[in-house]
């Protein structure tokens, strides 16, 4: 893996897309825009972006996954937000998404007041998903059940959207799909307009540069680091490997050779008991080959050591 240059990232930085999960949680990181796409998710929450906290950020590489990821809450916890871009099609994606429920949750909630907190919390995870991840569907809402199937709860949610789904459903979050979908498009919506103007503005904010750059020379370092430990591990795997074969190989060839000697001496002790009771070299040949089921050629051969039994 070729190490990285800062020309290299500025060059990526200044044609990042809201598709990229970085530019996404920096542009959704205003309280202002995120109310409005949590509007468009969930209308049933009424969420004002006076009450809405973003933690910060956070940046590093999770559960197997390069994806920025960012935590929301309502200032008097009564809800639980994580928001993220996901333009890969990945085969565990439910897995993470439970994943990120957890810990999410377990973040916010404190040994003193766990009862009481947990009792008023409701927490979402939201994936924003560049591939038909619904089969058709725009979205998918799962909330927890109880044993026989019923809803028993909406305070642990998942929510799946997709942004290829044909649906014919609510204009404005279509159009901010169909935006995910092609950010090079022309759209007609206000919001999405607002959501590629604060695009255009990131991409010349220097702070944000700055801390794209840092994230992606660690996870390039991390990935190089990974990459040579992965090199050591294969090549003292292979050792092993080659040793152990060479070990099986060398047995086989023993064992082999150990037959052939003892055949030999085999042979060679029955034709020196059949001549000394007076018979022929060609009548000696002929008995052991019947004894052994070897061709008297054969026999030859392996007194005289070129044999291969």
């Amino acid at each position: 893996m070729v190490k990285i240059t800062i020309e290299e990232l500025q060059r990526r930085y200044r044609n990042l897309t809201i598709r990229d999960s970085f530019m996404f949680t920096a542009v959704f990181s205003d309280p202002l825009l995120l109310a409005k796409l949590l509007a468009l998710i969930l209308p049933e929450e009424i969420l004002d972006p006076d009450d809405i906290v973003i933690k910060e950020m956070e940046i590093k590489s999770a559960y197997g996954s390069r994806a920025v990821r960012f935590d929301v809450y309502r200032k008097d916890n009564s809800h639980l937000f994580d928001v993220e871009m996901q333009t890969e099609s990945q085969e565990f994606l439910f897995d993470r998404a439970m994943y990120n429920l957890t810990a999410m949750v377990q973040s916010m909630v404190r040994p003193d007041s766990r009862t009481d907190y947990e009792l008023k919390l409701k927490s979402y995870v939201i994936f924003i998903c560049d591939y038909d991840v619904n089969h058709g569907r725009r979205m998918t809402h799962y909330s927890m059940k109880d044993a026989d199937g019923n809803t028993g709860s909406d305070k642990f949610n998942i929510i799946l959207i997709g942004c290829h789904a044909k649906e014919n459903d609510s204009p404005q979050l279509k159009a901010f799909t169909d935006y995910v979908r092609d950010p090079s498009g022309t759209y007609d919506d206000v919001f999405v307009r607002e959501i590629e103007n604060r695009v255009q503005l990131k991409r010349m904010d220097p702070e944000s540069e700055r801390v794209y750059m840092d994230w992606q020379f660690e996870l390039n370092r991390a990935e190089r680091a990974g990459l040579k430990k992965g090199e050591e591990i294969g090549l003292k795997k292979g050792e092993e490997i080659g040793l152990k074969k060479g070990e099986e190989i060398g047995l086989k060839k023993g064992e082999g050779k150990g037959r052939r000697e003892e055949r030999k001496a085999m042979i060679s002790a029955m034709m020196t008991k059949l001549k000394a009771k007076g018979y022929s070299n060609e009548d000696v040949l002929k008995i052991i080959a019947e004894m052994t089921g070897l061709p008297a050629e054969e026999t030859e051969r392996i007194l005289s050591g070129t044999g291969s039994c």
